[in-house]
């Protein structure tokens, strides 16, 4: 009888342990959280509870995703997924599954992340586990994305959010917001973006989710940084980061240094956003974050075609487009090899830039990836006005033929950057093509000149921001 007795008390004390690891880890205290789990998991263990060690080890897997541990994840899982199939928990199960699925989703194997998480979905719906489905759906959603799945991605996010406002979970709720503003961002909608990103932050502060908070904060910055707003944008990344810092959730931090370093290499900063970038590269290779890292290496390899740094450029930009491959993310595969292709045209290399620019630009058709799209035009423009301007004696109706596709090209970019509210782009196009008109005597060139001057008010006329 004391036996029992003693075994009911010590079986409370850890399922006591594991509410309050719970709520270390909303508030970010992670290293108690991490205290409470461990010492849980041995008391389980002396009392021979399978049942608690296994929900010991999945809590243990949660929080190391949240910190990033990538193999820590996973040991942690296989330990509880064995333990799942002595005791035939589908639920601990199924969130093993999930687990290992964020494994491979922040090591951009998405493919992989995709099928974890619908197995882990799928034993959910097979054995009624309605109220845990909400995170599933929105992380197939994610993988969805990567894959280029935009519409399936879409239903995902709407049906976690039905089910989260349903069983009235305001977390979930905030984080499946957060995700749809996510969804409009990409397909270029920044009013619907912004909407759902102020609706998930209002939730968020609401609950007091801090890492939550934090998220929405630099996904807001990024709204601002494509709309041209930079000085809203640096505020709302820099009070993503301090909060990132104080929890220690370096993945999420590598997201808003990247930010703040697109922000100022938006802004001419260029110093200062290699600091920002290189930083988040450190990161990103520390957890393993393959296409964190990939982006990173497009951002320094733009930067040095700038400077004209060829050599570098290149060396940066082949290291990111062979992590891409790696990794089979064709979006930043596409990115990259458009800075290939500016890289290609500052060596004089007219021919291959055109030709990878006329690539990119049917793969963005095809996925309707618009800022891509966007960008192989004003890339095209650009290569032919130099053709153009290297004409030597062409027939006169050659080069009528010529100026007439330049302007196309550049009139596409300028519609596409209207379209999906990307003003330093937009900024860039009236630019280039200001010059251009001046070059072949139109009179629009001022126009286009006075367009650009306004919309690159913010990068060249901003306040001085803090590096």
């Amino acid at each position: 009888m004391l036996s029992d007795y003693r075994t009911n008390r010590q079986t409370l004390f850890v399922r006591a342990l594991c509410a309050r690891a719970d709520i270390f880890t909303l508030t970010g205290n992670s290293n108690k959280a991490k205290q409470d789990l461990r010492l849980g998991l041995s008391i389980a263990k002396e009392i021979d509870n399978r049942r608690l060690e296994a929900q010991c080890l999945l809590m243990l897997c949660e929080l190391y995703a949240s910190l990033s541990k990538i193999k820590e994840v996973i040991k942690n899982a296989k330990k509880s997924l064995v333990l799942c199939g002595e005791i035939r928990d589908k639920s601990i199960e199924s969130s093993c599954f999930n687990n290992i699925g964020y494994c491979y989703y922040y090591t951009g194997d998405y493919r992989k992340a995709f099928k974890y998480f619908s197995k882990s979905l799928l034993i959910k719906r097979k054995n009624n586990l309605v109220e845990q489905q909400a995170e599933n759906l929105l992380n197939v959603g994610a993988a969805c994305f990567y894959l280029g799945q935009y519409k399936k991605e879409l239903q995902y996010y709407k049906k976690c959010l039905q089910l989260s406002e349903r069983m009235k979970d305001l977390r979930m709720v905030g984080t499946a917001l957060n995700s749809i503003a996510s969804h409009y961002k990409s397909i270029g909608k920044f009013n619907k973006n912004m909407e759902f990103l102020m609706k998930a932050l209002k939730i968020r502060e609401q609950i007091s989710d801090r890492r939550g908070q934090a998220i929405t904060l630099n996904n807001i910055a990024a709204g601002y940084i494509n709309s041209g707003d930079y000085e809203k944008a640096f505020d709302f990344a820099s009070r993503a980061l301090v909060i990132q810092k104080e929890l220690g959730y370096i993945q999420e931090e590598s997201f808003t240094l990247y930010n703040l370093g697109l922000l100022h290499y938006f802004t001419g900063r260029n110093k200062a956003a290699k600091l920002y970038v290189q930083r988040s590269l450190e990161i990103s290779q520390q957890l393993g974050d393959k296409a964190g890292s990939a982006c990173c290496y497009n951002i320094l390899g733009k930067i040095c075609v700038e400077q004209s740094a060829i050599r570098e450029a290149k060396k940066l930009l082949e290291t990111g487009k062979a992590i891409a491959n790696k990794i089979k993310d064709k979006r930043i595969g596409y990115k990259l090899t458009l800075s290939c292709a500016e890289l290609e045209l500052l060596r004089g290399n007219s021919k291959s830039a055109y030709s990878l620019a006329k690539k990119i630009l049917h793969h963005a058709n095809k996925l309707q990836l618009h800022s891509e799209k966007g960008e192989a035009h004003l890339l095209m423009a650009r290569i032919l006005w130099q053709k153009l301007a290297t004409r030597g004696r062409k027939p006169q109706l050659q080069i009528k033929k010529l100026m007439s596709r330049v302007k196309s090209e550049f009139n596409e970019a300028i519609m596409i950057f209207e379209k999906i509210n990307h003003l330093y782009d937009l900024a860039k196009a009236h630019s280039y093509f200001s010059h251009f008109l001046r070059q072949t005597g139109n009179r629009l060139a001022d126009k286009y000149l006075t367009r650009a001057e306004k919309l690159g008010a913010g990068s060249q006329h901003y306040k001085e921001l803090p590096a």
